[in-house]
């Protein structure tokens, strides 16, 4: 349920209710190759699947170009590849520990993610 229905159903038992919104600031550029493999090292994964994941953010090259000039190769070791189409699910489930930690410090929250896009509510 979204955080505007469970609002409305705080409101309606005379309750107050709040969310905070959040956009992590050049997530995807910023997300370490070591912390999403960990956090997917989990029973319930396909290991083909967790393998595949991180294939994305192994031996990555980036040149820059200036002016038509195209500098030397970098190995690149941290970030999401643009355009990869899992890069939503990459970076949620790097963000995963977050929600846990929270939700289990903060009694009564609860968090949604879209992407970079977090929002967390209470009642």
């Amino acid at each position: 349920m979204v955080p505007m229905n469970r609002t409305q159903q705080a409101w309606g038992k005379k309750k107050i209710a709040g969310a905070l919104s959040m956009n992590a600031k050049s997530a995807f550029h910023n997300v370490r190759k070591t912390h999403p493999g960990r956090r997917m090292e989990d029973p319930d994964l396909e290991p083909d699947l967790v393998r595949w994941a991180q294939s994305f953010m192994t031996n990555r090259h980036v040149n820059l170009v200036l002016d038509s000039e195209t500098g030397p190769a970098k190995l690149v070791d941290t970030g999401i590849p643009q355009g990869y189409p899992a890069a939503p699910i990459r970076f949620i489930t790097y963000l995963s520990g977050i929600f846990d930690e929270v939700e289990r410090e903060v009694s009564g929250i609860r968090g949604l993610s879209f992407a970079d896009d977090t929002a967390w509510w209470a009642e």
